[in-house]
Parts: C-alpha cells; sequence; structure tokens
C-alpha cells in the first residue's frame, strides 16, 4: 500500500471522522464464541476508512482496527498468542497497539501505555480507541454479549 506518513499523519488529525449508528456485534460462524463488527468512517476528507473488531472471550482475544483503501493502519490487539515483529526486529507479544509508518510500509506495534483498558473490556477499548484516533461515534457500542452500554 502506498500510504505516505503525511497522509496517514493527516487520516488522524482529521477532526471530521464520524461513524453513525449503533455498532452491533455479529457471530462468527466459524468459532462457538467469537464475534465481530465492521462500520464505515466518515470524513470530510472522503477517505476511504473503515474500522473492524474481533473478539473471542475463550482465546482472551480482542481486536479494533482502523482500515484505509483495505489495510490496516492502526489498532490495538490483545490475546496470548498475538505476535507482531516490527521491521526493526523489534517483537511484540500479547497486547498491543499498532500505528502506520509508512518507512517501514507497516503498522508499527508500540506498548500500550498504562491504564489502557483490557481485553475483557471491549467497550471500554473502543471508547479509548476512538479518542486515540479522533473518531466521534454518534450510536452506541454494544458489547459483544449484546448488552447495551
Amino acid at each position: 500500500m502506498s500510504l505516505s506518513q503525511a497522509e496517514f499523519d493527516a487520516i488522524l488529525t482529521d477532526d471530521s471522522k464520524r461513524i453513525v449508528g449503533d455498532i452491533v456485534w455479529v457471530a462468527d460462524s466459524g468459532h462457538f464464541d467469537a464475534k465481530w463488527f465492521k462500520a464505515s468512517v466518515f470524513s470530510n476528507a472522503n477517505a476511504n476508512l473503515t474500522v473492524e473488531g474481533y473478539s473471542r472471550p475463550s482465546k482472551r482475544k480482542l481486536g479494533i482496527s482502523l482500515i484505509v483503501l483495505g489495510h490496516r493502519v492502526a489498532g490495538i490487539d490483545f490475546g496470548s498468542n498475538i505476535r507482531h515483529r516490527n521491521v526493526s526486529g523489534t517483537r511484540f507479544e500479547g497486547a498491543h497497539l499498532q500505528l502506520w509508518w509508512a518507512a517501514a510500509g507497516a503498522a508499527e506495534a508500540h506498548p500500550l501505555p498504562r491504564g489502557a483498558p483490557g481485553w475483557n473490556q471491549p467497550v471500554e477499548v473502543w471508547i479509548w480507541l476512538c479518542d486515540l484516533l479522533g473518531i466521534v461515534h454518534v450510536g452506541e457500542m454494544l458489547s459483544p454479549d449484546g448488552d447495551k452500554v
């Protein structure tokens, strides 16, 4: 994908990013306890943005990603067998944040900041990530178990 650092930074700083409507997790037919969601992100810059999420409590997995033109450019991953290797060689095992780095041509993993919500708090992770990425959600995020928060 050819996304420059300036283009990525412009997406992050675009304060018009918004999601309109409730976000509902749906069952993943391949795994009995897994659920996922996908939502369009609208912006004045008219970037082709979506967010996608995946939850599988039996594996302590949770992931939420910002997708640009079909490529993951930012997100958060939780899970015991989640591994990421940065182009620099740095390895991350377990929970981490990923942000696009154009020089590497890939998302780079970073440690989660102290106080970030955990894998078992999907709605709180959603709120935290929306704040980090500057996305306004006009609607409700339902938890993967279907409860309104």
